[in-house]
C-alpha cells in the first residue's frame, strides 16, 4: 500500500482527497435531510392531531357560544331606550279621553317585553279604571308600541237632577258628571231621588228594545195613594204610559201593538193588564178615580 501510495502523482493524491471529502458531504447531506422529513413529519402529524382536537372543541362549544353572543345581543338591546314603549294608540273611544286610557295602563316608559307579557293585566287595569269601558283589548303592534282597543258602555238615558243631566249607562251606571243639554233620541228620568228606586227603573228600562226606547221622551215617578210606585212615561208619539216600576220593561214589549189600534193620542194604563182611552177624557178619568 505504501508502495503504491508513492507510486501516485500529486494530481492523483488530490482527486483522490476530493472525493473522499465529497463522500463525506453526501453522507452528512443525506443525514441532514433524514433528520429534516422526520422533523417535518412529527409537525405535521402534531398539526393534525391539534386540528382535529380543535375542531372536535368547536363542534361541542359552538352551542355555548351561540347562547353567549344572544345574551350579549339581549342585554345590550334592554338596556337602549328603543327597549321601552313610546307610544300608546288609543282607538274606540269616544266618550273617554285618550289621556286617561293611556295613564290608566301605566305601559309608557316600560319595557316591551314587560308590557307583551302583562297586556291581559293591562286591559283589566284600564276597564277597572273608568266606568264607561265595557271592555278593553292591549296588543302590542310595534317594537315600542302599544294598541289600546276599547269598548264603551253606551248612553241610554239621562237623569234630571240640580238644573243638570247626568247619563245613564247601559250598565245602569249614573255618572257624576253632568252636561246641559241631553241629546235627542235618549229618555230623560225625572223625579227620582232614591237611588235604590233608580236601579229598579234602569233595570226594567234596559229590557225595553231599541226602537221602543227610542220613543221615550221622559220617565216620571208618579206615585199615588195605592201604588207608590206608579210611573209615567211621556212618549215622542203623543201617547202617555202610566205603569209599575217593576214591570213596565216587560209590558212596554206591547206598546205598538196597542198604539197600532188607537184613533187619537191616548192614556194607556199598564199598572194592572193595560187599557187605553184618549188623552182628552184624561181630567174626567182622574176625576172618577178620585171620587172612587
Amino acid at each position: 500500500m505504501a508502495k503504491d501510495d508513492q507510486q501516485l502523482t500529486p494530481w492523483q493524491a488530490a482527486h483522490q482527497a476530493s472525493q473522499g471529502t465529497s463522500s463525506k458531504g453526501n453522507r452528512r447531506r443525506r443525514k441532514a435531510q433524514f433528520k429534516k422529513r422526520s422533523r417535518n413529519s412529527r409537525k405535521t402529524t402534531n398539526t393534525q392531531f391539534f386540528s382535529a382536537i380543535q375542531r372536535q372543541n368547536l363542534k361541542i362549544g359552538w352551542p355555548f357560544v351561540v347562547c353567549l353572543l344572544l345574551l350579549i345581543g339581549i342585554l345590550t338591546y334592554l338596556v337602549l331606550p328603543i327597549s321601552s314603549v313610546n307610544n300608546v294608540i288609543v282607538r274606540g273611544n269616544r266618550y273617554t279621553s285618550s289621556a286617561s286610557i293611556r295613564k290608566s295602563s301605566q305601559a309608557m316608559n316600560q319595557k316591551t317585553v314587560v308590557v307583551l307579557s302583562q297586556t291581559k293585566q293591562i286591559a283589566n287595569r284600564v276597564t277597572k279604571d273608568d266606568s264607561r269601558i265595557q271592555s278593553t283589548a292591549a296588543k302590542v303592534t310595534g317594537l315600542q308600541q302599544l294598541t289600546l282597543t276599547v269598548k264603551e258602555y253606551p248612553v241610554i238615558g239621562y237623569l234630571y237632577k240640580d238644573g243638570g243631566y247626568q247619563q245613564i249607562l247601559q250598565s245602569g251606571t249614573i255618572l257624576n258628571s253632568k252636561v246641559l243639554n241631553p241629546k235627542d233620541g235618549y229618555p230623560v228620568l225625572k223625579k227620582f231621588k232614591k237611588a235604590s228606586i233608580l236601579k229598579r227603573i234602569i233595570k226594567q228600562y234596559r229590557k225595553i228594545g231599541p226602537t221602543i226606547r227610542a220613543n221615550i221622551n221622559s220617565i216620571s215617578s208618579s206615585p199615588t195613594y195605592t201604588n207608590p210606585d206608579r210611573i209615567y212615561i211621556q212618549m215622542s208619539d203623543g201617547n202617555q204610559v202610566y205603569a209599575d216600576i217593576d214591570s213596565f220593561g216587560t209590558k212596554m214589549a206591547y206598546y205598538p201593538s196597542i198604539t197600532s189600534k188607537l184613533k187619537t193620542k191616548s192614556v194607556i194604563d199598564m199598572e194592572v193588564g193595560a187599557y187605553s182611552y184618549p188623552i182628552s177624557q184624561k181630567g174626567k178619568q182622574n176625576n172618577t178615580k178620585a171620587s172612587k
